[in-house]
């Protein structure tokens, strides 16, 4: 920069033509002397050199002052432009003061040096350098990439287009800062960096635009507004902005011009809407503050927001009631309620402090008949009686929508909210003693392990009661009658099993009471409750009678069971039967394979049961020998006793033991023998399985 002038002193021979008056006077510059604050034309400020000093917009000189930076009394260094200019330069501060109204000003840069129109200094049109007064020797400059530069634009009371960059010259390659100053009317500010091919990090607020070189700081006057468009360039752009309904006074509009340009709103607690040509903010339910900046050429628009309404705790919850040592669940610890109707249960995280020094993620439901509304629920077990304090913390852990259309994708994104903490309480009280139980399933043995026989006679029991409960087992409800059985302790989970220890007869018990006693709270009264009548069986069916029918080709057998009955399922089954055969002079045997088998129901479980037992399709059997056998491992009753077969020449069949197959020899035509046949000889018959 060229040295810059003290006016009023001598500097060599050189003379500085001062504002215009009625006469010129000129006066000789002596040495460089500090200039006294009476000749300042407006009052000192004491800010950097490189700051911005705005000339009032109603003043007829321009005015301008610099601080020290090392603590001395002010130096103010100027250039008194001539008469209807209005420019001046202090310091690295250049000031242009409009007074022409409607004038534009383009401000970019040729060869390194700013340059302009000649914004109210002459005939218009580039020059290469920013001569800030003719009348001098030399020219006046500013070096495009000296960031230490500010340069002040002061509007005139017209409406003014001022715009900095061109198409030649984007506004990225001016180091240079700038302060736009409006003076009244409307003025308009275009940022041009459309020939940049850098991608660049653009930031847009009511009152300053940064990441296109320098910093462009800009105001409008208090009466009137500063439109702003901000051209970006042709690169993959990113322009940032906050909401602020400062906006409204700064009309702003942004085009991201070529590339895939993205636009990140922090949408601050308003409603925002995208379309193609603007971003709406509105503050819900005031409608009348609305923001609008205008959109264009913009790929991907991500509004970061809050919900706009905290999360608010709805009236207190009921206390919850529960007995300790047992669970409850989906208990209602908190309600809460958000205004956002776009918020949904998954939006939420809570955590449950029972009170108890345990802790547990609560259940969030959304209240589908209250939009807004939501309830938590938890799961717990109490240990211990007593009254505890619940703490139920919910956060708002935000969400993310995202939509597109043919021309943009919108994503918004909600943060997350401080943690809200509601509390309840919980009444737990020690649980009156009960006590349920029956025949353990491993014990209940036979066809059904629900049905309560057994062949088991020192059967386990097992249930439920309170942890630490001594449970007894009494067959007889008498308490001066009734006989102990089994005796057993409830485990940390309440959890019995009472085994018999001294053998059950066979028989049907019906009068089985379960009593449980506690073991620490002497003050409870024993709880008692009624089993379910259980029947012991340990004796398997027999063979009562068996008559044969050669020409028939049929054997009539008959079954009884003393005390559960004859399974149906096995003894009807024709693999549970075998029928060999040889005729006269023949050492081989014969299968005749059962094909039918029909019976008629008994009267009750004990009574005989007669099957009859087809084979050969009802012929005649060939053959004068037959050897006839009744598995025992298919024979059963209902509690699973096998058929008890021995057959020792006379009806019923047994020894009293189950497991033994019935065996017989055919001699036609009434005769049956008994005979002992080796295992190996009880072949399957072909239809079996």
């Amino acid at each position: 920069m060229s040295p810059l002038l003290c006016a009023g002193r001598k500097f060599g021979q050189r003379f500085v033509r001062q504002p215009r008056t009625s006469v010129r006077r000129h006066r000789p510059i002596g040495i460089l002397e500090r200039c006294e604050n009476r000749i300042l034309l407006t009052t000192t400020f004491g800010m950097p050199a490189a700051s911005a000093f705005i000339t009032p917009f109603d003043s007829p000189t321009p005015a301008t002052s610099v601080a020290p930076t090392d603590g001395a009394p002010p130096r103010a260094l100027a250039i008194a432009p001539e008469p209807g200019y209005g420019s001046t330069v202090v310091g690295s501060t250049a000031t242009l003061t409009a007074s022409v109204q409607g004038v534009p000003l383009v401000i970019d840069q040729l060869g390194g040096l700013l340059r302009h129109n000649q914004f109210d200094l002459g005939t218009l049109g580039y020059h290469s350098e920013f001569d800030f007064d003719s009348t001098l020797p030399g020219a006046q400059t500013l070096s495009s990439a000296d960031s230490a530069i500010t340069v002040i634009v002061n509007a005139s009371p017209g409406d003014d287009p001022i715009t900095l960059g061109s198409a030649s010259a984007p506004l990225s390659s001016l180091a240079t800062a700038f302060t736009i100053n409006g003076h009244g009317g409307s003025d308009h500010l275009t940022l041009d960096d459309r020939a940049d091919t850098i991608a660049r990090r653009i930031t847009v607020s009511p009152k300053q635009v940064t990441g296109l070189g320098g910093a462009i700081s800009f105001r409008g006057s208090y009466d009137s507004y500063l439109h702003l468009q901000v051209l970006a360039g042709l690169a993959n752009d990113t322009l940032s902005l906050v909401q602020s309904f400062d906006f409204t006074y700064v009309p702003t509009s942004l085009n991201g011009g070529g590339g895939v340009d993205t636009l990140n709103a922090d949408a601050q607690r308003t409603e925002t809407s995208v379309s193609t040509t603007q971003i709406k903010f509105e503050l819900l339910p005031a409608l009348e503050l609305q923001t609008f900046i205008g959109l264009k050429d913009i790929e991907q628009v991500n509004v970061t927001n809050e919900r706009g309404s905290a999360v608010v705790p709805l009236t207190p919850i009921p206390p919850i009631n529960a007995f300790a040592g047992h669970s409850f669940v989906d208990a209602v610890v908190a309600r809460f309620q958000e205004g956002d109707p776009r918020a949904s249960a998954a939006d939420y995280q809570t955590t449950i402090q029972w009170g108890d020094g345990t802790s547990s993620t609560g259940l969030v439901i959304q209240d589908v008949n209250r939009p807004g509304q939501f309830v938590v629920l938890g799961n717990h077990r109490y240990s211990a009686a007593g009254h505890f304090p619940i703490t139920t913390t919910i956060v708002d852990t935000g969400g993310r929508l995202t939509y597109s259309t043919s021309r943009f994708t919108v994503t918004t994104t909600y943060v997350a909210e401080e943690p809200v903490a509601t509390t309840a309480q919980a009444v737990v009280s020690t649980p009156p003693l009960v006590v349920a139980g029956r025949l353990d399933a491993a014990s209940d043995t036979g066809l059904s392990q629900q049905d309560g026989i057994t062949n088991d006679n020192t059967p386990t029991f097992a249930g439920t009661s309170a942890p630490g409960a001594v449970v007894r087992i009494f067959r007889g409800t008498d308490l001066a009658t009734r006989q102990l059985i089994a005796t057993g302790f409830t485990d940390a989970n309440g959890v019995w099993q009472a085994t018999v220890l001294d053998p059950l007869a066979d028989g049907l018990y019906h009068s089985l009471v379960a009593e449980a006693t506690a073991a620490t709270d002497i003050g409870l009264a024993p709880a008692t409750s009624a089993l379910a009548s259980l029947m012991v069986d340990t004796a398997g069916p027999t063979v009562t009678n068996l008559q044969f029918h050669r020409l028939l080709g049929q054997i009539k057998v008959s079954f009884q069971d003393d005390r559960s009955g004859l399974n149906p399922s096995r003894v009807a089954d024709r693999a549970s039967y075998v029928l060999t055969g040889r005729g006269p002079g023949s050492h081989r045997n014969r299968l005749f394979p059962i094909t039918a088998i029909t019976t008629t129901l008994a009267d009750s479980p004990t009574g005989i049961q007669v099957f009859t037992l087809t084979s050969n399709n009802g012929r005649r059997l060939q053959g004068s020998r037959f050897t006839f056998t009744a598995r025992a491992d298919g024979i059963t009753d209902l509690a699973g006793n096998s058929l008890d077969g021995e057959y020792t020449g006379r009806f019923p069949s047994g020894n009293a033991q189950p497991g033994g197959h019935f065996v017989v020899r055919l001699q036609p035509p009434r005769r049956i023998v008994a005979v002992s046949v080796p295992q190996r000889l009880i072949r399957p018959s072909r239809s079996w399985g």
